[in-house]
């Protein structure tokens, strides 16, 4: 029997294992409560209306500063891209220096 043991410690351990967690899957339903409505899961609390004007109102807020972000991000690129059609030298550099200045 020790023999047995020692060699197969981890496999006895692992059967024991897989048992245990078979059982509990299997007699879940038993410790499960029905409530008066007919569902098995509590029932979600109800949310009131100022939390939800409060999100509605965070949600209006990112997305007004997403669209914001994205017309700065615009302009920056047309900029760029005129900045780029300008031959290289003074201009062309200077040009840079103020819209990295302006970042």
């Amino acid at each position: 029997m020790k023999v047995l043991w020692k060699r197969f410690k981890w496999v006895i351990i692992g059967v024991g294992v897989a048992i245990a967690i078979a059982l509990l899957f299997l007699l879940r339903g038993l410790f499960q409560t029905e409530h008066p409505d007919g569902s098995k899961t509590d029932p979600l609390p109800e949310v009131s209306e100022k939390l939800k004007e409060a999100v509605r109102h965070a949600e209006e807020e990112a997305l007004v500063a997403r669209v914001e972000a994205r017309v700065e991000a615009e302009t920056q690129k047309k900029e760029l891209e005129e900045i780029g059609t300008i031959e290289d030298g003074a201009e062309r550099r200077r040009r840079l220096a103020e819209m990295l200045r302006g970042l």
